[in-house]
């Protein structure tokens, strides 16, 4: 095993009503899409819930969800992990009136904290090998730097999805980059 590095850290605060199984499935299931949880392996369906704490205080509820999943790139020197944080505070039943339709959801405050972590020498602990030892800093340093800096931004463009598509499912606003409003193309560069 090799040393975990922190890629990137985000996090979704959400105050209105939602529904809490369709949100804990959406986030599986795209979890599952992006390979960070697999049939067989570490990473499966079972191992991936560390934690879950549901306390009920008079039709209130406290939600507490840790979820620690990885993945397997291409080059096995490196592993993906993604750990994913629900934090539901103040989340009572209630009810919405939409086009016409009654919906049972939930209301108070969910936080959906996302941390990204890059392993670096996931299948060799070349640390302990005695002569590779010698030569690991200036390996990673020197002629592997790149390709680390490739699978840091890898990950960190998954999480940043991750943390997309958890907004367009709770239907957060965005922020979508702006358009210079006095562009002008320059002339005689064609």
């Amino acid at each position: 095993m090799g040393a975990k590095e922190q890629v990137c850290g985000l996090q979704v605060v959400f105050q209105d009503p939602f529904h809490m199984k369709n949100l804990y499935k959406f986030i599986k299931l795209w979890l599952e899409d992006k390979a960070f949880i697999t049939k067989g392996g570490p990473w499966t369906e079972k191992n991936m819930e560390v934690f879950y704490s549901e306390q009920d205080r008079g039709g209130v509820k406290e939600y507490h969800i840790w979820w620690k999943t990885g993945m397997q790139p291409s080059n096995s020197y490196f592993k993906y992990h993604l750990d994913v944080n629900y934090l539901g505070l103040g989340i009572k039943n209630t009810e919405v009136i939409k086009d016409e339709k009654k919906y049972k959801l939930q209301i108070g405050e969910i936080t959906v904290k996302i941390n990204s972590f890059l392993e670096i020498e996931a299948t060799t602990d070349w640390s302990k090998h005695w002569f590779l030892k010698y030569f690991q800093k200036k390996f990673q340093q020197k002629w592997y730097r790149t390709k680390i800096e490739q699978h840091e931004d890898e990950l960190y463009e998954l999480t940043y999805k991750l943390q997309k598509a958890v907004k367009e499912f709770l239907e957060l606003k965005q922020y979508a980059g702006t358009q210079d409003l006095f562009y002008m193309p320059p002339k005689g560069m064609d």
